[in-house]
């Protein structure tokens, strides 16, 4: 959160708990949904709203408000997460939960300085889908050094690294059989290292380009060798797209 948007949050929060602490419980309800607007883009902060809210309904002894604030605590996490939330929502059982509001004025100022709804819902997908590519790359070099079982076992497609070298041999027949295994220890590399880029944001350009060309090389070699079903079924032209679309979002960063 920015820091004019955190002071704003905190500010509302503790007027909030003095006010329940003073059994003010609806000018204390009533801070809360103020903190529940500024907050709702935010994880914990959304997350505390709530929580908060709960405290108060406990007290009142509103089964009927508890109810929404144990619904809206998991559910709230999830939409902040994503970036998928009702601006100005005041956050109350009062309220249908996917309504935005309008924001006040005095609330307006602190919120335009956060990052937008469609900001944090296209960082949040990167965020994702870097880590699906990243988790795609690494699971398949985890079953060829045995790490999802053995050969044979349901589930393991190669369980050792000859068994890939054998799978490299066949996408490749044109190849002498030293320089298909060239090949199949390069691409498990290239998967290692790029993996690792991608989680941590290392060069995301040139990364995300590389896990392109790579994966279409995957595509390209089982089309020729297998068939074009082949690379379907695995998806591997779904997260060669993936791959693609990442590149051109950072492309379009750096442009």
């Amino acid at each position: 959160m920015h820091d004019d948007l955190l002071y704003a949050f905190e500010l509302e929060m503790s007027k909030a708990k003095e006010a329940f602490h003073s059994t003010k419980l609806d000018l204390s309800f009533k801070h809360l949904e103020r903190a529940h607007v500024l907050g709702q883009m935010n994880v914990i902060a959304h997350t505390r709203a709530h929580i908060w809210m709960f405290k108060v309904a406990l007290k009142r002894k509103d089964f009927a408000e508890m109810f929404a604030q144990s619904i809206r605590i998991p559910s709230g996490i999830v939409g902040s997460f994503l970036g998928v939330v009702p601006l100005g929502n005041t956050g109350g059982g009062n309220v249908s939960a996917i309504k935005p509001m309008d924001i006040s004025e005095d609330l307006r100022s602190p919120l335009e300085y956060s990052a937008t709804m469609e900001e944090k819902m296209n960082r949040n997908a990167q965020y994702f889908l870097r880590f699906a590519l990243a988790a795609c790359f690494l699971s398949a070099v985890a079953d060829r050094v045995g790490l999802w079982g053995n050969a044979g076992e349901p589930g393991v497609v190669w369980g050792n690294m000859k068994a890939f070298l054998d799978y490299t041999h066949l996408l490749l027949p044109w190849m002498p059989r030293a320089l298909s295994d060239v090949c199949g220890y390069i691409a498990t590399f290239l998967e290692v290292i790029l993996s690792v880029f991608l989680l941590i944001g290392f060069r995301l350009k040139e990364s995300s380009l590389a896990s392109f060309f790579l994966l279409l090389s995957f595509i390209l070699s089982m089309s020729i060798s297998f068939g074009v079903k082949s690379s379907l079924d695995y998806s591997v032209i779904t997260a060669a797209a993936g791959a693609f679309l990442l590149f051109s979002i950072n492309l379009e960063k750096r442009s």
